[in-house]
């Protein structure tokens, strides 16, 4: 009895699932995770091409980089709320 209590707890996180009922819906669900997939491959690809730049910099352009970066983080933090 116990396994089937594990089972029925596991299921219960998928009954998000449940709540889509028409086709689009769910066409709509794989789009978002297919525009989502190709979004992460394209940042994934970014944030190596970052780190092979920085790799190459010398020890002033690599300081000022990081500089720069930093100011631009501190921005997006002031701009997001």
């Amino acid at each position: 009895m116990v396994g089937f209590e594990v089972l029925s707890k596991i299921a219960s996180l998928f009954n998000w699932i449940a709540a889509f009922r028409t086709s689009s819906e769910i066409l709509a669900i794989i789009g978002f995770a297919l525009v989502g997939v190709v979004a992460f491959i394209y940042v994934g690809k970014g944030v190596l091409t970052l780190g092979k730049w920085l790799v190459n910099l010398k020890v002033k352009e690599f300081t000022i980089a990081l500089a720069v970066m930093g100011i631009a983080l501190i921005a997006i933090a002031i701009l997001i709320p």
